[in-house]
């Protein structure tokens, strides 16, 4: 039997002087949180490996696989917790999941500025993990409440929030780390976290959802089962290309502020490295603004493949021009290019499964992604230990052939897959 379900928002809290339909606030509204949250990241994490220097570890093998290490920390938590967190969204509600998140963003973020060893500062990511993850729950709101016909757009809508949030936050956060120094930048990452948690409390608000169509015997709630498992199954190649996906973007970004170090010098290379990052992530925030509207238009299987195609070509040129302004081009350029496989792929996957089950399938989505997280940093440092940074680029062309490989197969295999039916999402 098919659960219908059916979004129903009392008269008075709707906003009708502003004419726009209630989960079009909410996609507003979240993405204006997210901006705030993800800027509060930027402040200090890119600064990471140089944050690590300071606190006592001069090495330079040593330095590389701590900043793998800080990398990879968060991710192995997010991969046990994420499905964890996605369960209590679909029970519970997903406003309190977005508030969790970005609470124990800011308070983390703020106790990351008084570490005193590299210990500490190891610990605190590793939790961050567990406790944060501000992009899945924002994407499992929208994804739960936004009309179908509406999904693409607006999951990459919110994905230009975050890589907009991304850039604004290495840029201002480079110069008050130059000015004021690291603990400060975390401090001010922490405000402003806290500052998007107070307007999601009090700006969000979350539709009653009414189930109808169960039987009395309790057939609707096994359906609702059998259809996540179904889904999984369904999604499976999909999430095995965010995978690698999420794995070949993650390679390099732990070693960028080296990277650069070694092609621009010492000498204001903190402020290259928050203007390389805003550019990375404005270029990433066209691409969920631009890219999926093509995708939608296209074909988003036939429009991913194209663009890990162009990714690969200009991964090519990156190996063979390594100057500093032939890799500062060319990586902004395979930022865009890559940064709209994602939400595209994301939308796609949500389409197919129903809005009372994608919480948990954002979850288990996100375990997926995060296992390439977690492998990318590991693999990173013992490929620039043993062959140079440079050769981490040979890896990220490999495994987006594979990416090419595997989308071929699942758009083969998923040709006829029907999107699922028998969802009403009524918000007025």
């Amino acid at each position: 039997m098919i659960v219908r379900v059916t979004m129903e928002v009392e008269a008075e809290k709707a906003p009708p002087e502003t004419g726009h339909s209630y989960w079009k606030r909410n996609l507003y509204v979240l993405w204006f949180t997210q901006v705030l949250s993800l800027t509060s990241f930027g402040f200090g994490l890119p600064f990471l490996p140089f944050y690590a220097e300071s606190l006592g570890v001069t090495d330079p093998n040593q330095l590389t696989l701590v900043s793998g290490f800080l990398s990879m920390a968060p991710a192995i938590t997010m991969t046990v917790s994420a499905p964890f967190w996605g369960k209590l969204a679909d029970r519970y509600g997903r406003k309190i999941m977005v508030i969790r998140a970005m609470l124990g963003a800011a308070i983390i973020l703020a106790l990351m500025g008084t570490a005193q060893n590299v210990g500490t500062l190891i610990f605190l990511r590793t939790i961050q993990g567990f406790f944060t993850g501000t992009i899945v729950a924002a994407n499992t709101f929208v994804a739960a409440y936004t009309p179908k016909k509406h999904l693409s757009t607006s999951i990459g809508f919110l994905a230009s929030a975050n890589f907009i949030g991304f850039s604004l936050g290495p840029a201002l956060g480079g110069y008050v780390a130059a000015a004021l120094g690291y603990r400060v930048s975390f401090f001010t990452g922490g405000a402003i976290c806290l500052v998007g948690t107070i307007l999601a409390w009090l700006m969000l608000k979350e539709p009653k959802i009414v189930q109808a169509d169960q039987g009395r015997d309790g057939t609707a709630a096994k359906s609702s089962k059998f259809g996540l498992k179904e889904a999984i199954q369904m999604a499976g190649f999909v999430m095995t290309i965010l995978l690698l996906q999420r794995f070949s973007r993650s390679l390099f970004a732990p070693f960028i502020p080296l990277h650069l170090e070694a092609l621009y010098g010492k000498e204001g290379v903190l402020q290259v490295t928050g203007t390389f990052n805003m550019a990375v992530s404005l270029a990433t925030a066209a691409a969920g603004l631009l890219l999926t509207r093509i995708g939608e238009q296209v074909g988003k299987f036939k429009f991913s493949t194209f663009l890990l195609v162009v990714g690969i070509l200009i991964l090519a040129g990156i190996i063979i021009f390594p100057q500093f302004w032939s890799f500062a081009i060319l990586y902004v350029a395979l930022a865009f290019v890559l940064g709209g496989v994602e939400p595209i792929l994301t939308a796609m996957l949500a389409e197919r499964v129903p809005s009372d089950q994608r919480g948990a399938i954002f979850g288990y989505n996100a375990m997926f992604s995060n296992i390439g997280w977690i492998l990318a940093p590991m693999v990173g440092s013992l490929l620039s230990i043993a062959k140079g940074l440079p050769s981490i680029f040979y890896m990220m062309l490999f495994t987006q052939i594979v990416c090419v490989a595997f989308i071929m197969i699942s758009r083969y295999r998923h040709r006829n897959d029907p999107i699922p039916e028998g969802e009403e999402i009524q918000v007025n």
